[in-house]
């Protein structure tokens, strides 16, 4: 399984960060829809554990909107 290193930032104003990246050099390149589902039990596990089981449903502009389903956990193993 590959490494994976995210960072989540709050945005506080979308239109001013979206003028901002193509002066950083950044180009946009397709549209991705994503609906996420996220999974606990009664006893709130796994969230109380650090720990998230997701199934995201996502819909890519560039491949002519095929929708692709992923199940994701993350925490320890």
């Amino acid at each position: 399984m590959k490494l994976e290193i995210e960072a989540k930032i709050k945005v506080k104003n979308l239109a001013t960060l979206a003028k901002k990246l193509p002066m950083a050099g950044a180009v946009r390149l397709h549209t991705v829809h994503e609906q996420d589902l996220y999974f606990d039990n009664s006893e709130g596990m796994p969230c109380k554990t650090n720990c998230g089981l997701r199934l995201r449903k996502r819909k890519t502009q560039h491949s002519t909107l095929k929708t692709q389903i992923y199940l994701t956990y993350k925490g320890p193993t």
